[in-house]
């Protein structure tokens, strides 16, 4: 039986990068919004200690179709944000597609994109 997805893309922004945006090399076109559960723990990149929980994260991505597939480039490192939205001790399907929870979470994530579009150089397309 297959793995459960832990992990939902909720939103996906149009943008473009400022010419002397840090993230010019991927040339991103939108912001990936997601809703996912990190079981927490030590972090090895960062040196911290996460939280297990609910989490929703703001990544700037290309995305692209290429002769029929779809392709998708990020900087592994330093080109999105996250935050904790809530603790749990364990993983729910049915909260995850919760409406409301859903909701939520995109709310939260204004804060991300407006802080990642500023420090990072991105315009949103209207």
């Amino acid at each position: 039986m297959p793995k459960q997805a832990r992990e939902i893309t909720l939103q996906e922004i149009q943008i473009e990068a400022q010419p002397d945006s840090p993230l010019k090399s991927v040339e991103p076109n939108m912001l990936e919004v997601r809703l996912f559960f990190d079981n927490g723990g030590f972090s090895h990149y960062d040196h911290q200690e996460r939280a297990r929980g609910w989490y929703v994260s703001v990544t700037a991505i290309r995305k692209e179709m290429k002769n029929g597939y779809a392709s998708r480039t990020s900087l592994m490192f330093d080109s999105g944000y996250k935050c904790l939205l809530e603790e749990a001790k364990a993983f729910s399907s049915r909260k995850m597609m919760n409406y409301e929870y859903q909701s939520k979470a995109l709310r939260e994530s204004e804060f991300l994109v407006e802080r990642l579009c500023s420090d990072k150089g991105l315009i949103r397309k209207t």
